[in-house]
């Protein structure tokens, strides 16, 4: 995991079963995590993995290591383990491990007064990594609803959708079938890739190249319909995938010393510029993007207002496509300013 966190992985899937320690079929059980099926078939696939509580460690040792205090993770928990004995071993691990030094949690806590009528709290989709962190938190758990984990653990059932079928998926604006656009501006939209040896064993006949398979290009056209989280599997550093996730920033951007507004080029990426400089706001109305005539990066938010829009910036990278498909080839002012 440590390696994940370091090539700027930030959603890492833990997958927890309930196991004796001795392949999985002797000894004292304990939290295991492992690729493997689930419990109604005996948790195969799952033989000498590691404890949850030998593998947690990684994330609180990244996190509180010199220049990660501002990082956020969040963390899935696949659950597994339908135990009671389980869940209360899953929680105090967490409660235990995600510590920094100074003793202080490392998790955000879901709010009990916003517990459903199931008894967990549904994870909440205004929240950002400012809020976390101003929370003094840097780990977000996230899983199915289970009560047993539910004071560390949001339900994100409510909140988001995924699937592990890509094969029919299309640049923008065909995008997939799979969900349609309320999905996408209402819910966490999740794609992975499951190329591991159990998966193969269960389904021989699978061909050789995955038409499943994330490829860096099809993760690019996802990023671009508003995808948010992927699953990766055997993810290397320079394979692509990770730089196709990325839908904001140009490369080395922003620079240092261009300028302290932000404009959208023509390839849809962020670049620092002199807020003095000439070029339409990008404004928002509802779902509908619109640019205005070219102005000063102060005169953005009266040139937008005029037009009965605000003055905006992309939050998602489907935002940042249709954006960029009203400005056509030109530059145009995002709102947001570098501090």
């Amino acid at each position: 995991m440590t390696q994940q966190l370091d090539i700027d992985v930030r959603s890492i899937e833990l997958d927890l079963h309930y196991i004796p320690q001795l392949l999985g079929l002797l000894g004292t059980k304990a939290v295991t995590v492992c690729h493997g099926q689930g419990p109604e078939v005996h948790d195969l696939g799952c033989t000498t993995e590691p404890t949850f509580a030998k593998v947690l460690p990684e994330v609180a040792t990244w996190l509180n290591a010199p220049g990660h205090g501002n990082e956020v993770v969040l963390l899935y928990l696949e659950d597994n383990l339908q135990n009671a004995a389980a869940y209360a071993s899953t929680i105090a691990t967490l409660d235990q491990v995600l510590r920094r030094p100074d003793g202080s949690s490392l998790i955000y806590k879901p709010n009990p007064a916003q517990k459903a009528a199931n008894g967990c709290t549904p994870l909440p989709l205004d929240k950002s990594r400012d809020d976390v962190r101003a929370a003094g938190a840097q780990v977000v758990l996230v899983g199915s609803c289970a009560p047993g984990w539910s004071a560390d653990v949001f339900d994100w059932n409510p909140a988001h959708v995924e699937s592990g079928s890509t094969s029919a998926y299309q640049p923008y604006p065909a995008c997939d079938a799979t969900y349609g656009p309320s999905v996408y501006a209402n819910q966490m939209v999740r794609y992975y890739e499951d190329s591991t040896l159990v998966s193969t064993l269960l389904n021989p006949t699978r061909p050789p190249v995955d038409p499943e398979a994330l490829t860096p290009e099809k993760v690019a056209a996802m990023t671009s319909c508003g995808v948010n989280l992927f699953g990766f599997d055997q993810l290397l550093p320079e394979d692509g995938r990770i730089q196709s996730t990325l839908w904001s920033w140009a490369p080395d951007e922003p620079v240092a010393g261009n300028g302290a507004c932000t404009r959208q080029a023509a390839d849809g990426r962020w670049h620092a510029a002199a807020c003095t400089d000439l070029h339409p706001a990008a404004c928002k109305n509802g779902d509908t993007w619109t640019v205005t005539a070219p102005v000063a990066e102060a005169a953005a938010p009266a040139a937008c207002a005029a037009i009965g829009s605000t003055f905006a910036v992309p939050r998602s990278g489907e935002q940042n496509t249709r954006l960029r498909a009203a400005a056509g080839s030109t530059d145009v002012w995002v709102d947001y300013l570098i501090s």
